[in-house]
């Protein structure tokens, strides 16, 4: 099974990425990643801090990406997100994983990430990545999450 990431342009429009997804997703999908990449594509970031599509065994199977430009002060944040059809099938992890990669390569030694305040899939695929339940957090849409951080070793 192959899985990968292609990061996506930020000056890409959203409709035009989605659109030439082959094999195309079905509505669901169209809307999930749209409203993900949506968010995800507040500002322009440069590679790697930007948004990927995720594709395994050539379709597309979710989004990801970092929430920021790491700096002293702020570690990279990941967030990502699977398509319906794909879900409960370690993509969420597969993601998470690919994300750690780019930014242990780039450098940084503390990667974090959000989830509900709950032991749920996502949580349960950062686990599967070294990451550790670091506390708690407020998130200006979600508002009480989980905060979750990856240390390299």
């Amino acid at each position: 099974m192959s899985f990968e990431l292609r990061f996506l342009a930020h000056e890409r429009p959203i409709a035009a990425v989605l659109a030439d997804i082959v094999p195309p997703l079905d509505a669901d999908s169209v809307a999930m990643l749209a409203e993900g990449l949506e968010a995800m594509r507040a500002e322009a970031r440069p590679y790697p801090w930007g948004n990927f599509l995720a594709w395994r065994d050539g379709v597309a199977v979710g989004c990801c990406g970092f929430k920021n430009i790491p700096t002293a002060d702020a570690p990279a944040e990941l967030g990502y997100m699977t398509v319906p059809r794909a879900e409960g099938s370690g993509v969420a992890a597969a993601m998470a994983g690919a994300l750690v990669a780019i930014a242990a390569a780039a450098g940084q030694e503390i990667v974090i990430a959000d989830t509900l305040p709950v032991l749920n899939a996502s949580g349960r695929a950062l686990l599967r990545n070294g990451f550790v339940r670091a506390g708690d957090a407020i998130d200006p849409d979600e508002g009480p999450v989980w905060r979750w951080a990856w240390r390299a070793a």
